[in-house]
């Protein structure tokens, strides 16, 4: 996709989507990003009519293709499989369909006219809804479980993979972002940034659980911008806990993580798997190695001389690279920053708006204005982990101040504001006279001064600071290339608003992979799994998807798989009545449920051998039971990970 690069970018230069950094004096909050359209005019009829036409021709091309390519993955044949799953398969397989005749000319020109349609005259139907194409996202969607595969180091490999498949289907125009969903946009992002930059740094943060957030800033200490590492960088998180028999206090505890942030920009990373020492808090290596195992009961691994307590005490070090420990961090951080009063939170939720909003009530100190640096720069690296942060903030945060900016965040106020426009001489007057202003104020000029001071002057040093921050870890050139709206980089950074009320079944969000004896001799187990699993209510279902993945909010559908597999083996009575009362385990690194083998044990226990796997309805009922107090027990009862350790 070498021409995709040029021809997107002078594309974009055109739109008005986003913007660079701009002044305080003349933009909005955080000067990223320019507003949505704010005044949409009404597309025609026949410009309607076209556009849902086109958009219907594109999805006729692409679903039957994406299709096949799922059912030949369901299939688990020898050629395609899921955890296998390779992105030069993935681009034959597409090209093989897709680059016949003038397939590709027609793609390209269908997104061309989306492109004109939807983002030269844009309608908010035709913005939001109708370009979205549903077998392009799927396809990004199985692109992201094939990076999930790989290590960060093939990102320049896999990019130009992609840049391949793209140029060979016909997305090369500059066109093809108007299609993709804010989750898509983030899988292409994520990958092209960490081609792109000079070296993609394994940041080892170490926290407590119990202030993830003021550890890592601790750590980080951001009173330089230029000191905040630039660019993509994985984020390794170590979780600290007091030992058993030793409770160090949160000061000594605290105490030992402060260190200067060392600038590494000019350091080459050491591809390799082991680790380097730890320096009071972080570590910065290559990330290659998958992390640990979440387990029902966590047996964390004992820190090393250079993590002791200066008192001391010992402490207890969990640590995992894996997607698992990472979305437990970045959602411990969004826990945070907006949690506690309006005396101590960074952000504090709008009730109107229904997201978070900078908290005007802090005093601009320095330590204040680090807090606000390093959550810019942890917003930015949410984006390139896609590992969100859970709390829903307001894409005016992205945003120029207009009116109608205003009023998509808060509709109360702008729908007074505008009420003031409306209003006759004496109603102005009279509202100038309240608030002391001259008599000479124009009704616009009262609302221009209303929105500048709602959305700049009284957070000028809290958007700075989280400015300084955020373009530190993301480039704005990429996000305009991608044509992110101030929206998509909300949900990008906050997560999808995937609602679990519409979720009947963990197979309608994840692609799932279950061992071969689970769908052969074993089928009686995998059915009774699931029929557990998905007759359990949405907080238990949440459980379980946070104990497997490290996060209980759902993935966009089919961009993350889920394992289960038959690890354990028994070989005798007293094995099998261990089996019974062993409880599953899961390593979130990689989305894997390693369950007991509850039938082949129950059988055994009952002398049913020779290889029968056939079960009575009787201890079919007996099996399910099983499956639910042993997984519930398990997944409410998680505090933790572990090493990878087998244990009965």
């Amino acid at each position: 996709m070498g021409n995709l690069c040029s021809k997107r970018a002078a594309v974009s230069d055109n739109t008005t989507l986003l913007s660079g950094p701009a002044s305080n004096s003349d933009s909005g909050v955080l000067p990223v990003i320019s507003a949505d359209p704010a005044a949409p005019a009404p597309c025609s009829t026949s410009s309607n009519r076209l556009l849902g036409h086109t958009a219907a021709r594109l999805q006729c091309i692409f679903a039957p293709v994406i299709d096949s390519l799922d059912q030949q993955l369901a299939a688990n044949s020898a050629a395609l499989t899921w955890p296998a799953l390779q992105l030069v398969q993935l681009q034959a397989f597409i090209c093989k369909h897709l680059t016949a005749g003038d397939a590709p000319q027609t793609i390209s020109n269908l997104l061309a006219v989306l492109y004109t349609l939807a983002v030269a005259a844009p309608t908010a139907v035709a913005g939001t809804v109708v370009t979205h194409s549903p077998a392009i996202n799927r396809l990004t969607g199985i692109l992201s479980v094939v990076l999930g595969n790989q290590d960060v180091t093939s990102a320049a490999q896999s990019w130009r993979q992609w840049q391949q498949l793209a140029d060979a289907v016909g997305f090369t125009l500059g066109y093809f972002p108007v299609v993709l969903t804010p989750a898509s946009k983030a899988v292409l992002l994520q990958l092209e940034a960490a081609a792109k930059s000079a070296s993609v740094h394994a940041v080892r943060l170490q926290v407590r659980r119990t202030s993830v957030f003021a550890d890592a800033c601790a750590t980080l200490r951001p009173a330089d911008p230029s000191q905040l590492f630039a660019g993509p960088c994985v984020i390794a998180p170590i979780f600290l806990a007091s030992s058993p028999d030793n409770h160090p206090s949160q000061s000594s505890s605290h105490r030992s993580m402060h260190l200067a942030f060392p600038a590494h920009r000019s350091q080459a990373i050491s591809h390799s798997t082991t680790s380097t020492a730890c320096h009071s808090g972080i570590d910065v290596q290559s990330s290659s190695a998958c992390g640990s195992a979440a387990q029902a009961e966590a047996r964390p691994a004992a820190v090393g001389s250079d993590a002791d307590v200066s008192d001391g005490s010992s402490v207890l070090r969990e640590e995992g690279e894996g997607r698992g420990p990472r979305k437990e961090f970045f959602a411990a951080v969004g826990a945070d920053i907006s949690a506690g009063t309006l005396t101590e939170a960074l952000f504090v939720y709008n009730t109107t708006a229904a997201c978070y909003w900078y908290n005007t009530q802090l005093p601009p100190t320095e330590p204040r204005q680090q807090q606000y640096r390093a959550a810019g720069w942890l917003a930015g690296q949410a984006l390139h982990n896609r590992a969100p942060l859970g709390i829903p903030l307001a894409p005016l945060l992205w945003q120029k101040a207009t009116l109608q900016t205003l009023q998509n965040f808060d509709p109360v106020m702008g729908q007074t504001l505008r009420k003031v426009l409306q209003s006759g001489a004496p109603d102005l007057a009279a509202l100038l006279r309240l608030e002391g202003l001259s008599q000479d104020t124009s009704a616009e000029a009262y609302v221009q001064g209303a929105v500048q001071r709602v959305c700049v002057e009284e957070v000028t040093w809290q958007s700075t600071s989280f400015a300084q921050g955020f373009c530190a870890a993301v480039s704005l050139d990429l996000l305009q290339s991608y044509l992110v709206t101030p929206r998509d980089l909300a949900e990008m950074v906050s997560g999808s608003s995937n609602c679990w009320r519409n979720v009947d079944a963990i197979q309608d969000v994840f692609h799932v992979v279950q061992d071969s004896q689970l769908q052969q001799e074993y089928a009686t187990l995998c059915k009774c799994l699931w029929e557990v699993v998905n007759g359990w209510d949405v907080e238990l279902k949440q459980q379980f998807v946070l104990f497997v993945t490290g996060s209980h909010r759902l993935p966009q559908p089919h961009t993350e798989l889920l394992q289960v597999q038959l690890p354990f083996v028994a070989f005798d009575h007293r094995d099998h009545a261990n089996m019974l009362s062993r409880l599953p385990q899961a390593h979130t690194c990689d989305n894997i449920l390693e369950l007991p083998n509850y039938q082949e044990s129950l059988l055994a226990m009952h002398s049913v051998t020779d290889g029968n796997t056939q079960m009575t309805d009787e201890l079919e009922q007996r099996l399910r039971n099983i499956l639910h107090d042993r997984l519930k027990l398990a997944v409410t009862c998680c505090n933790g990970y572990g090493l990878d350790q087998s244990h009965m």
